[in-house]
């Protein structure tokens, strides 16, 4: 999805690149939540973002959908027909906002799910958004590349041996060779790296938890595109 800098507010090329887009931006957190009393509860906190610009705009509106399809799908599907439960049932998304420019906006989403299984099971979702021209669009990894480069190749081999060498057992046994392009996205934005999330039950066995990879920019700055997304961080 992607919204021209004209079509937000009428922003032009020079608003994205000027005064007050390279400070931090501030947000506000807002919470929807649907509950069947003995049965089960949801709810999804994200952050609503007080800058206006094309990325802000595009963020807010992303983040606002995709909440209320997480608490739709939860009460109309996942807990469908369901009996009534010994506890009820929970699931929660809360945020983690990483990184908060007007150029760029880079967070978390965790999810909480306890459903009487074995075990509650958490899950983590990424989301970026950054200039990519003059147009605000939900990053991917090639989008921070020069054309033409494999990124997602790149990449893989720096976070499958990392991986290697936290002992995560899926690459270890040989289970994982190689980053898909779903898990080519798993990542947020930091100053200098890209910190790769994945959740239990991706990379090894649920009682491993989460792995967190950084690939640093130094590490891919030949390749990074200087007048892409990241150009902010780059042309610090």
């Amino acid at each position: 999805m992607v919204i021209t800098a004209a079509k937000c507010l009428a922003l032009s090329v020079a608003l994205i690149a000027g005064v007050g887009s390279r400070g931090p931006v501030k947000y506000t957190s807002v919470t929807i939540s649907k509950v069947r009393k003995s049965y089960w509860s949801v709810s999804v906190t994200y952050p609503r973002f007080q800058s206006t610009t094309a990325v802000t705009a595009l963020a807010n509106h992303e983040l606002s959908r995709l909440s209320h399809v997480w608490v739709h799908e939860w009460a109309t599907g996942v807990t469908k027909d369901m009996e009534k439960p010994t506890m009820p049932w929970l699931q929660e998304y809360t945020p983690t906002v990483v990184s908060a420019r007007g150029e760029i906006i880079s967070l978390q989403m965790t999810q909480y799910s306890d459903t009487e299984g074995a075990h509650p099971n958490t899950a983590h979702f990424t989301y970026n958004f950054g200039f990519v021209g003059s147009g605000a669009k939900l990053l991917t990894l090639r989008d921070l590349f020069k054309p033409g480069t494999q990124a997602l190749a790149i990449v893989s081999k720096i976070v499958i041996a990392k991986l290697k060498e936290k002992d995560a057992s899926w690459i270890q046994d040989g289970t994982e060779k190689a980053l898909d392009a779903k898990q080519g996205d798993e990542f947020v934005i930091k100053p200098d790296r890209l910190t790769y999330i994945f959740s239990p039950y991706e990379m090894g066995s649920y009682a491993e938890g989460t792995y967190e990879i950084d690939v640093p920019f130094a590490t891919l700055a030949a390749k990074l595109n200087p007048s892409g997304p990241l150009r902010i961080l780059l042309h610090k």
